[in-house]
This record gives C-alpha cells, structure tokens and sequence, in this order.
C-alpha cells in the first residue's frame, strides 16, 4: 500500500488517497487475476478498545421550558456513546463533552448515563450562517479521551 497526501490550503478537501501498488508492473493487454476483502467493523469483535457512537438524532430545541430560549434555525442533537472503558463507569464520574463546530455556535452541553448504560451527550448547535455546520465531540474522564470522534456534518 502506499499512502499519499496531496498539498491542500484548506481542511474541506480530501487530499489523503491509500492505493495498491504490485510486486510487478502490470503488462496491457494481459489479464491479471487478485482479490482482496473489504471489512468494516460494524459489530465485529476487532473493534478498537475505546467507546464508541451508537446513535444520532436530532430535534427542534424550542420545546417545553425552551420555547424562545434558542436562536432561529437552532438543532439539538443528541450523541449516544457505548462501549470501552465507558460500560464500567457509574452517572457520578465527572465525564465531559468535547463538543466543537465549524459555522456553529454551541451550548446547553449536558452529558448524562442513561439506566440503559449508554452515556447521552445534548446540546444544541446554531448555525453562523446558511451553509453546513461540522460538527465533533467526544468523551473524556480526567482529561484523558473516552471515545472515538463523532463526526457529523448538519445543513440548516
């Protein structure tokens, strides 16, 4: 395999691309026979060692107790994290949310365990403008990193 990162002055393009390179030189005109596997970790037992997303959604903030607390056009979103060190952890661990955006502004950050044992971070995202908002978070105890990096990218 040989990696290659192509030079790039912004974060939004893809400038990182993996290929395939043979022991010999293919000859045109010849057939040339491989195979490979393609796998993903799903639910496989190879997944890596630390917590991971378990679900995404999202909502109107303005409910309840909130209606006209949030700006127009506001989103909550809920990430559910399970899994790693996570599952050993009761409600009283002082976990946090690395909660960042791109084009957004973010508050009301709660992090809670749910008796189901999976740990539920909300907040709610308001967008600068009207193009999409990245967004990231992830868990952490003490400093230390929890759980993989919820990647997630909202259009308003």
């Amino acid at each position: 395999m040989e990696l290659v990162e192509i030079p790039s002055d912004e974060e939004i393009h893809d400038n990182m691309v993996a290929y395939w390179v043979p022991a010999r030189a293919a000859s045109a005109g010849k057939p040339w026979s491989f195979s490979y596997l393609l796998s993903a970790y799903a639910q496989a037992p190879n997944w890596p060692p630390g917590g991971r997303v378990v679900a995404t959604r999202n909502g109107n903030p303005a409910m309840g107790d909130n209606k006209g607390h949030f700006a127009p056009g506001a989103r909550r979103m809920l990430v559910d994290f399970a899994g790693g060190e996570l599952d050993g952890l009761d409600g009283a661990q002082p976990v946090k949310a690395d909660v960042s955006a791109d084009n957004g502004q973010i508050e009301a950050v709660t992090v809670q365990r749910l008796t189901s044992g999976v740990w539920r971070v909300a907040f709610v995202v308001t967008p600068k403008m009207k193009k999409a908002v990245d967004l990231r978070c992830y868990l952490t105890l003490h400093g230390e990193g929890l759980t993989e990096t919820w990647v997630y990218q909202w259009t308003p």
